[in-house]
């Protein structure tokens, strides 16, 4: 039976300029006809730079967005990115001394950084990485993730989501999910018709003394309405437990590619146990298909990449880019799975 969700994998030419080359553990997101591409690293735990990167889908080529305002101070790894209208919002991430980036906005018509929020201050949400970034029309989002620690405190995973209000300003945690919800990095994270979902991810035990650092298969989601979560029971081609994976939203779908399905005995100095395999969740029905496998489909399995949800071509789908590969090395491709029916 053919998938419900159709479409094909499109592997994006990029023609040169100023390439952010080979990286994973960054943020993208896609205003218009152009991909941004903020922090990352090449090397386990060492940040490559804080420049801002831009492709054009029109030229293909690369160029760095001209920075005004409040520039991010610090090069960082395992942060975050989305896109509001023409506005950038970058939270989080840090580099190998483990100084932490804090929340900015970049506008791309004026283009200048604005500073808005510093972490780990009374108003605001702790600083992080490796933690999870969604939006909507009004707010920006943020799940899970690594606590800083420090030399008297160990990290910590989070469970909870921080919601942004874009037209205020100001920050709120959302209602605790409990102890029964997993804290997780590298978890799927979206909004899906106006409820925010939370899938898989990088846990931390709900048992005391249970083991930890384990890959979830759990799913759930918050209610802003109701202000409930849920857990569902999925079905279907369910795709192993699995966190750092690519996803992105088309309608009532999300659509997953990749990830890590067993750690690595290293932690994040090793690639671990990757997936090139593909995964759609019809949020209605709470049904897995595997995804369809038409045209230029990754061939490398990777974990860590870029991704957004993007339209391209015409076409709405999932865009990643960058990431680890099973050879411990990481990658610049460019691909694009384009839904052609959903």
């Amino acid at each position: 039976m053919d998938p419900t969700l159709q479409g094909q994998w499109i592997k994006v030419e990029q023609k040169g300029g100023n390439v952010p080359g080979p990286r994973c553990s960054h943020g993208i997101a896609v205003v218009g006809d152009k991909l941004y591409s903020f922090g990352g690293e090449l090397i386990a735990n060492e940040a490559i730079d804080k420049d801002l990167y831009v492709f054009d889908f029109n030229t293909h080529t690369w160029s760095i967005a001209p920075a005004k305002g409040d520039v991010p101070k610090i090069s960082c790894l395992g942060t975050r990115m989305v896109a509001v209208g023409t506005k950038l919002y970058v939270f989080g991430g840090r580099d190998e001394n483990r100084n932490f980036e804090d929340f900015y906005s970049y506008d791309t018509v004026t283009s200048e950084w604005k500073f808005l929020t510093k972490l780990d201050e009374v108003g605001g949400p702790e600083a992080r990485t490796f933690h999870s970034m969604a939006s909507d029309e009004n707010h920006v989002y943020v799940f899970g993730g690594v606590s800083k620690g420090g030399k008297m405190k160990t990290p910590v995973r989070f469970r909870t989501i921080e919601e942004y209000n874009i037209a205020d300003g100001k920050w709120v945690q959302l209602p605790d999910p409990g102890e029964n919800f997993e804290k997780r990095g590298g978890a799927g994270f979206a909004v899906v018709q106006g409820k925010i979902w939370v899938v898989y991810g990088f846990a931390t035990s709900i048992v005391p003394g249970g083991k930890d650092n384990y890959e979830s298969n759990a799913v759930q989601f918050y209610d802003p309405a109701s202000k409930k979560w849920t857990e569902v029971e999925t079905t279907g081609a369910k795709p192993s437990a699995r966190s750092v994976f690519a996803h992105a939203v088309v309608g009532k779908h999300i659509i997953i590619f990749g990830g890590e399905v067993w750690p690595d005995l290293r932690g994040h100095l090793g690639p671990g146990t990757l997936s090139n395999e593909g995964y759609v969740l019809d949020t209605e029905t709470l049904v897995w298909e595997k995804l369809g496998e038409e045209g230029a489909v990754p061939a490398m399995p990777r974990g860590w990449t870029a991704y957004t949800t993007a339209t391209v071509y015409g076409k709405t789908g999932l865009l990643m880019h960058g990431g680890k590969l099973p050879t411990n090395h990481r990658t610049d491709e460019l691909y694009f799975y384009a839904v052609n029916s959903a």
